[in-house]
């Protein structure tokens, strides 16, 4: 399914010589089944372990999840996602990956950016976010956002949050939990 990812990608490297040093790696060639990254789960189904996913996990993951469909989990081109997910943890696929396969915005959250979510959210123009019950409930629901969907994971979603949000117009908010293992979720709306 090359064709969902061909999207210009302008390559930034930060280290002198890294295309030089790395010239051998990057010839060879990528299939679907060599290991794409290593996530971390979170432990709920056992000890935290850190698990391999192949490219192939990956590509299917977000497709089926946020590249196909009509509804407002699908990501599209004009989106812009606020990447603020932790690259060892398996929800920044929800953030980075479907942006690039969509074509979509990606914003870099600094660690002060964080600290000013609500603010970030609004000068940024988010149209999706990812977010913890914890963090979403920091915000306040008056605030004028942009937001096109919002996607709750990572700990229980409080019925009394889960209402709030349900009741904003405009934003679509989803439930999210996903088996780091198996590269695959389980979502259901929310409103």
């Amino acid at each position: 399914r090359a064709e969902l990812w061909d999207v210009q990608v302008t390559l930034v490297h930060i280290e002198p010589n890294i295309i030089e040093r790395c010239s051998g790696l990057i010839a060879q060639s990528i299939m679907g089944s060599h290991l794409a990254l290593v996530t971390f789960t979170s432990g709920s189904n056992g000890l935290p372990k850190g698990v391999m996913l192949p490219h192939q996990a990956i590509l299917h993951y977000v497709h089926s999840t946020y590249l196909t469909g009509d509804g407002p989990l699908r990501c599209l081109r004009d989106d812009r996602i606020l990447q603020q997910t932790s690259l060892s943890f398996l929800d920044h696929l929800k953030e980075v990956w479907s942006a690039f396969g969509s074509g979509a915005c990606l914003v870099l959250c600094a660690q002060e950016d964080r600290l000013e979510l609500q603010a970030t959210l609004c000068a940024q123009r988010i149209t999706r976010l990812a977010i913890t019950p914890s963090h979403l409930r920091l915000l306040d629901l008056r605030a004028n956002y942009f937001l096109r969907s919002v996607i709750v994971s990572g700990e229980a979603f409080p019925e009394d949050l889960k209402t709030a949000w349900a009741a904003r117009r405009g934003v679509s908010v989803f439930e999210h939990y996903g088996q780091s293992e198996a590269a695959a979720d389980v979502i259901g709306a929310i409103c």
